[in-house]
């Protein structure tokens, strides 16, 4: 899809966090970059069947990261803005909000409320919830429709670590999420059920990011992170249930990975 000019030319150009649209005929996903004027930052629609890629949603600031759920939400998208905390912190802390927006010049949606410190990675369930890591340290859910400061349920809470990404079963029982103990970087995912209840580890890798829950629920799909790489590593399967994850390509650079639904 990169254009061959900007293969050419020393301009930016970035492609990412893809998801499935609910009848599996396009993908939506993120793209910016300062290559080519005429393809503005913003979130895209491709159909699978070919043809150009269409904008259905701007982002002139380069503020928003999005983490599309079409598939989920009928048309509807829930999404992250990054927000530096303070000047005199560390660049690449942010302060994260939780949105929501339908596709087209609708206006975002705020979810999270003005005083949380950092509501991120957000995952939505068919039903129309929304399971995201507060403070690095909760993973909670609440409905994706409304302002994500009441009828909130904190299903883990972690003394040390951070919590990351997270990803509903196809019936929205269970939630698999990726936590990291901290210290240097390790991450293994762990499977829960959205009522909240004993945590079952599934992997013992030390390296498993991004998990996404197959439409049949039977599998799960991550990629495992060399410490160098913490973005880059081979796609993986492991049985929803338990058991040897295996291996499906070498090599990939992974933020978001997506199942079709079909």
């Amino acid at each position: 899809m990169v254009p061959a000019r900007c293969r050419r030319l020393k301009g930016s150009w970035l492609d990412d966090v893809p998801a499935f649209s609910a009848s599996g005929t396009h993908v939506f996903y993120s793209h910016s970059g300062d290559c080519d004027r005429r393809m503005p930052d913003g979130l895209y629609r491709l159909s699978l069947t070919g043809g150009p890629p269409q904008l259905v949603m701007r982002d002139t600031r380069n503020l928003v990261t999005w983490w599309p759920a079409p598939a989920r939400q009928g048309g509807r998208f829930v999404f992250i803005n990054d927000l530096p905390i303070s000047p005199r912190q560390d660049a690449d802390e942010f302060q994260d909000r939780i949105y929501s927006a339908r596709v087209g010049p609708n206006r975002p949606r705020r979810l999270s409320p003005r005083n949380a410190t950092s509501d991120e990675f957000p995952s939505v369930s068919a039903s129309g919830r929304v399971a995201f890591s507060r403070d690095h340290r909760r993973l909670v859910v609440g409905r994706s429709a409304a302002p994500l400061r009441s009828s909130l349920r904190s299903i883990v809470t972690l003394r040390s670590g951070t919590l990351a990404s997270s990803d509903w079963s196809p019936a929205g029982k269970r939630i698999v999420f990726e936590r990291q103990p901290g210290g240097r970087f390790r991450s293994d995912l762990h499977v829960v059920r959205a009522r909240g209840g004993t945590v079952r580890r599934l992997t013992s890798l030390g390296n498993a990011v991004s998990p996404v829950w197959s439409p049949s629920g039977r599998w799960i799909a991550f990629a495992r992170s060399p410490n160098s790489r913490p973005t880059k590593g081979p796609l993986y399967i492991v049985p929803s249930k338990g058991g040897r994850p295996r291996k499906l390509l070498d090599g990939i650079d992974v933020v978001r990975l997506s199942w079709q639904p079909r």
